[in-house]
């Protein structure tokens, strides 16, 4: 199993890591209108509608590291039908992933699936996120690159692509061989894109390429 390692933000590299900054106080949802829908789910129960706070997600995050067992009923979050609550479940389980991320590690596949296909960009940023944080085993890798290597290439959510190579630069800094593959799926957006996606990218070449 590969494990993960230190937390990596978004603003720019620092020392061969990321240096981190918060993630953009709205939870890129578009509608929250209407009534909440009624749940029996204990742990979903305490996440509210609210767009403009992670407070109550960073609670739960909090109430599951201490009780771990309660951790399949926060991933059932993941599929609600209501996108706040998806994005809100997805910020608490990036925050469990930073503090004990083998919790999630049996879940590489919910993650990976979402990653690619949930409508919302806060939800698909959060698990690009983690796809960085979480042990994997040797027999996903392929998985987890290639989710990561496909939001880097076909989203259009800056955030996502950018989190999407500060995983990518964490996988090939603790599966070296990994690297030359990683090199070869970020070095095209050192050109292209938007400013900040181009440093990151040749910041991340760097950090790789000096990592041996």
């Amino acid at each position: 199993m590969i494990a993960g390692g230190t937390k990596w933000g978004i603003s720019g590299f620092a020392g061969g890591r990321v240096a981190a900054v918060r993630i953009p106080p709205t939870f890129m949802v578009s509608d929250v209108s209407g009534p909440a829908m009624p749940r029996e789910n204990i742990v979903l129960q305490r996440i509210t509608r609210d767009p403009t706070s992670a407070k109550d997600a960073e609670q739960v995050a909090g109430e599951i590291l201490e009780n771990p067992g309660r951790l399949p009923l926060l991933i059932e979050g993941l599929e609600d039908p209501e996108d706040i609550i998806r994005a809100k479940t997805a910020h608490a389980l990036e925050r469990i992933a930073d503090a004990s991320p083998e919790l999630l590690a049996n879940y590489v596949p919910t993650v990976t699936r979402l990653a690619r296909s949930d409508p919302v960009p806060m939800v698909r940023l959060h698990m690009a996120i983690i796809l960085g944080e979480i042990p994997v085993e040797p027999e996903d890798l392929d998985r987890v690159i290639g989710t990561l290597e496909h939001l880097l290439a076909e989203d259009d959510n800056l955030f996502v692509k950018s989190w999407s190579i500060v995983s990518l630069t964490r996988i090939g800094m603790r599966v070296p061989t990994r690297k030359p593959g990683i090199v070869d799926a970020i070095w095209p957006f050192r050109e292209q894109g938007d400013g900040l996606l181009q440093a990151k990218a040749a910041r991340a070449i760097e950090v790789l390429e000096a990592g041996g």
